[in-house]
């Protein structure tokens, strides 16, 4: 049991939320019909908003006005074989009615988080490795240098964010191509394969630090005097003055995350003439950056191929469709293998590559059948499979 929930979660209590948007988009076509300019154009959008939101109970509001966005694009078809395109855009994301009006709600940290407070209490970080930093704030802070940390459990208290809230933002480029060719062997064969690379970039997103990691940002930051996190737990306990008694785990906006990879889209069909029309689509990422910055002081990790994140992933259809509309579906789910490090063993845990098979005939008409198998591939040969 990783912890125990206190007092129930209280719905948000909005009463209003008015939404003003004013958008424009242009197409403009450059370049048509000449050679390696089959077609060139370009386009262009953009759009400002502002969101005023407003509580029920005491009529408390927060205002997010003139979020200006835009999106540029380049479309180029060399010919009826080649193409390539690439935009480039900014997005924002008003906080949500449930991030901004949340009731406050009690609870107890999990083990996990426990476990890290203590640590950070006997002047370590929360993976347990000290820091010469952590050690000189603690000793700022009054904590003894032999204090090994509380062994009550804090109460943790959340709550919406209103008016301190800001939107997200994001960068996003993309940049790929459209390869469709033909052969004379394959007249009834219609090849598309897309490549597309991502850089996207998103600033100020809306979360809970947990009350782990708001303790380890408060005694590892660089500004100890100054460092709001600071003001959102305190110390004290019967019989322990020096334990955690309370942390307030409001959403916050952290600092940055960066996600950036290839997508490989491939899609075949053939006719079949009276046998019907067969297609193999594939959709596959590799994810070549996922980083993470907590805060403005924090350095940035990487999650990528740890747990959640895997490097590869992979999703495979074969359909078969007869002229009478009986089809078959096929699909293969695969998603690469990944590596996390537990905070609390010595050995790297490890998730193995995980193969999801689907089969489904479809009947014309409202019936049809649905058949799941999973594979997951483990180590040293280990396979497992489940229905």
């Amino acid at each position: 049991m990783r912890g125990t929930r206190g007092a129930p979660r209280r719905r948000a209590s909005p009463r209003a939320r008015p939404t003003k948007e004013a958008f424009g988009e242009i197409n403009v076509p450059l370049l048509a019909g000449k050679p390696f300019f089959e077609n060139l154009t370009l386009s262009a959008a953009a759009r400002i908003t502002s969101v005023k939101s407003t509580r029920a109970s005491d009529g408390a509001s927060d205002s997010d006005n003139g979020n200006w966005t835009y999106k540029i694009g380049a479309n180029w078809a060399l010919n009826d074989v080649l193409r390539f395109r690439a935009s480039y855009g900014t997005s924002f994301r008003a906080p949500a009615l449930f991030e901004q009006f949340l009731a406050n709600e009690t609870s107890f940290p999990a083990c996990a988080d426990n476990r890290s407070m203590r640590k950070l209490d006997s002047r370590a970080s929360p993976t347990g490795t000290k820091t010469q930093r952590v050690a000189d704030n603690c000793a700022a802070d009054g904590i003894p240098p032999a204090y090994t940390g509380g062994s009550i459990t804090a109460t943790a208290f959340s709550q919406g964010g209103l008016g301190q809230l800001n939107s997200e933002t994001s960068k996003a480029l993309v940049v790929g191509g459209v390869l469709t060719p033909k052969f004379g062997f394959l007249p009834d064969t219609s090849i598309n394969i897309a490549v597309d690379y991502f850089d996207i970039k998103v600033k100020g997103e809306i979360t809970q630090l947990g009350a782990a990691n708001i303790l380890f940002g408060c005694y590892d930051s660089e500004d100890f005097a100054n460092e709001p996190l600071c003001n959102l737990f305190t110390r004290g306990q019967t019989g322990d003055a020096f334990a955690i008694s309370e942390v307030y785990d409001q959403f916050v906006n952290i600092a940055r995350q960066r996600n950036s990879g290839v997508d490989v889209a491939v899609n075949i069909r053939h006719d079949l003439g009276k046998l019907g029309r067969v297609s193999l689509t594939a959709d596959m990422t590799w994810q070549t950056k996922d980083d993470f910055q907590l805060l403005p002081t924090s350095v940035a990790t990487s999650d990528n191929g740890e747990a959640g994140s895997p490097k590869w992933i992979g999703d495979f259809r074969l359909n078969w469709q007869s002229a009478g509309g009986f089809s078959i579906f096929y699909g293969i789910n695969v998603i690469g293998k990944t590596s996390d490090v537990d905070g609390f063993r010595s050995k790297p845990m490890a998730t193995p590559a995980s193969i999801r098979h689907h089969l489904r005939p479809l009947l014309p008409g409202p019936y049809h059948a649905d058949d799941l198998l999973s594979q997951h591939l483990g180590h040293a040969g280990d396979c497992r499979w489940t229905v």
